[in-house]
């Protein structure tokens, strides 16, 4: 252990094995009052296994590396750096982590970024990792760049009569994006191949918008969005006699594309109210509207955004992009009318309990949200309907969260699983085929300081000490689909919780169930007791791959941490 000065330290540490393996390590942290702190840690290993004088022989190399700074508000209000890396080898954890969360995660990324806030603009950039261990996958993105003008009304302020004019309301704003972005396996990421494939471009935006009244109760929102992409590169397609040649042709091209949409939306209340009973009142809150949405086709000639060539040798011509691998695409090649439809739900009721009095009534939420969707296409040669979303979620007692959702396709199926232009209700006499559903539920409870000021919980949950502490999460899934005649359905449930059985003792655990293997998932035991100055931690994982235990008995303070005493065994031991 070192102490470099007054803000910074450094620790090295180093594991060494009977078999050959060992690990590396060096941490430091760093700290400057109303300036910035943070830690950096880096882990080197070799896990040695079989016999050197045979062919089972194995060393396996892995590194990680954590680095978290952060910057103090008050350093400097107006400007911020941060820094969040996580990123090594993809087997790094697999093979030389104790802790099941670490192990459990196939997923990594970091992000160091910068940005600048000034009176109506804003400027930010970052450095991004992500990486997958699973198919060793690596994203990079190095850097990425925003600046963005705050939303203005240029025509405010000319209008010179005290009313107000419907173009006092236009909005405008600009907004610049430029990445620089690779996609590759960890094995190749530093290669000279690798590192001459980054995509790259410029994307620049102004959307133009405004609202106002309609008729008094009905709001008017038309938008108009206006795009430009910068690239520095193309692509040629051309056809060598026997297959399609693709070429990349270096120079600047600009892409750009529009659209237009206007939109409508009002309000429509409803009451009923009752004299007697529980529920005195409810009300229903629909909210309708309707937008429409207009795209022209940017692969006409006049646009150069397309080209043609000949596809096999047949004679046939396909069309295609010349942005086609850009890293903010290209315009598109459909013209889209569309008309969308939406209708919110919101359902609440009035009711009398114990302690409210006749004039003072509770206000419940029966359904949160629920809603109906779907789409028009005023252009498309058929099947212009687009699927029929439903969506909605309700609470339950204050403490079950319930979400669900169905999709329906309006248009029948033929004996071979296509779609035709035919709808299914004038067959079948219902709204649509019940192609996807989903439903989740989520319930939360804890123990409550005291019963009498948490009566209306206390009467479902009679038979549970709330003087004990304690809390449980329970998340079940559901997943349904039917795409044409097969259906799947998918189920899943996971839960974690701790107790606090005394003021020493408190106890954890994390386990789910596959409906599948029909069997518990990864399933984890903590139990900690408090000894004063020092602590005893037990971490039991009782069966599955990573099958272990850990016992530790060590001192509180962090700084003496290392005079401990372990037993344990790990998940390879067994």
């Amino acid at each position: 252990y070192f102490a470099i000065n007054n803000y910074i330290d450094l620790s090295i540490k180093g594991d060494i094995y009977t078999k050959g393996s060992w690990k590396l390590g060096a941490a430091s942290n760093y700290k400057k009052r109303y300036k910035y702190n943070g830690n950096f840690n880096i882990s080197y290993a070799s896990q040695k296994s079989g016999n050197k004088d045979l062919d089972n022989f194995i060393d396996i190399r892995d590194f990680f590396i954590n680095w978290k700074h952060n910057q103090d508000p008050k350093a400097n209000p107006n400007s911020r750096f941060s820094a969040n890396v996580n990123a090594g080898s993809s087997s790094y954890h697999q093979n030389n982590s104790f802790n099941s969360n670490d192990y459990l995660k196939n997923t990594y990324s970091s992000n160091i970024s910068y940005s600048k806030t000034w009176r109506r603009s804003n400027l930010s950039s970052s450095l991004r990792h992500s990486q997958n261990t699973l198919n060793k996958t690596v994203n990079l993105s190095l850097p990425e760049l925003n600046y963005s003008v705050n939303r203005f009304q240029p025509f405010k302020g000319l209008n010179k009569s005290s009313k107000s004019k419907w173009y006092d309301n236009i909005n405008l704003s600009y907004s610049v994006n430029s990445k620089n972005e690779i996609s590759t396996t960890d094995s190749l990421l530093f290669t000279r191949e690798s590192l001459q494939n980054f995509n790259n471009g410029l994307k620049h935006s102004i959307p133009v918008s405004a609202s106002f009244k309609a008729l008094k109760h009905v709001t008017v929102s038309p938008r108009f969005n206006y795009t430009e992409r910068w690239y520095f590169n193309h692509i040629n397609k051309s056809w060598n006699g026997e297959e399609v040649n693709t070429d990349t042709l270096h120079g600047f091209k600009r892409a750009y594309n529009y659209n237009f949409s206007a939109g409508l939306n009002t309000k429509v209340y409803g009451m009923i109210q009752m004299k007697k009973g529980l529920i005195r009142a409810i009300r229903h809150v629909a909210t309708p509207s309707i937008s429409f949405n207009y795209t022209p086709d940017f692969s006409h000639d006049r646009y150069e955004f397309y080209q043609e060539v000949q596809s096999d040798s047949l004679g046939n011509i396909q069309s295609y992009s010349i942005f086609q691998n850009g890293i903010y695409g290209g315009p598109g090649s459909r013209k889209v009318g569309n008309i969308s439809f939406n209708l919110a739900n919101l359902l609440e009721a009035k009711v009398k309990t114990k302690k409210d009095s006749l004039n003072k009534l509770k206000k419940i939420k029966i359904l949160e949200s629920f809603g109906v969707s779907t789409t028009y296409n005023i252009f498309g040669d058929s099947l212009n309907l687009s699927y029929i979303a439903l969506n909605g979620r309700t609470k339950l007692f204050n403490t079950l969260n319930i979400t669900f959702g169905a999709i329906y396709d309006p248009y029948s199926l033929n004996k071979n699983g296509q779609r035709v232009d035919q709808f299914y209700f004038s067959e079948n006499y219902k709204p649509g085929r019940l192609t996807a559903a989903n439903a989740t539920a989520s319930l939360s409870l804890r123990s409550l300081a005291n019963k009498e000021e948490n009566s209306d919980y206390s009467q479902y949950w009679d038979y549970i000490d709330f003087d004990i502490p304690w809390n449980i999460n329970v998340n079940y899934t559901f997943r349904y689909n039917k795409p044409i005649f097969e259906e799947n359905i998918t189920q899943s449930l996971g839960f974690n919780g701790n107790i606090k059985l005394t003021e020493k003792w408190k106890i954890g655990f994390r386990s789910g169930y596959d409906f599948i293997e029909k069997n518990l998932t990864h399933t984890s035991l903590d139990i900690y007791r408090d000894l004063h100055c020092w602590e005893m931690l037990f971490k039991w994982i009782p069966f599955g791959y990573h099958q272990s235990y850990n016992f530790t008995i060590r001192v509180k303070a962090s700084t003496l941490q290392d005079l401990k005493w372990e037993k344990k065994k790990d998940w390879y031991d067994y």
